[in-house]
């Protein structure tokens, strides 16, 4: 068993108050994402075969992010 001392004390505190630190931080953790499309690959409106920006954004949406 540690010793009572101050300093281990202190240090228990030291750690104890960088975990719930490092615990904020965590949940505040924000991902940024960027998806660059050149007007020129959007497929035509009636091609249903090609990957489209707003077929990624949907997707995007439908999993609970903001686009």
């Amino acid at each position: 068993m540690p010793s009572e001392s101050k300093e281990v004390a202190d240090f228990d505190i030291q750690i104890q108050q960088s975990l719930v630190a490092l615990e904020e931080l965590n949940n505040d953790l924000v991902v940024d994402t960027a998806i660059i499309y050149s007007k020129l690959d959007v497929p035509d409106k009636d091609d249903d075969k090609s990957l489209a920006p707003s077929m990624i954004r949907d997707d995007v949406n439908s999993w609970g992010y903001t686009t």
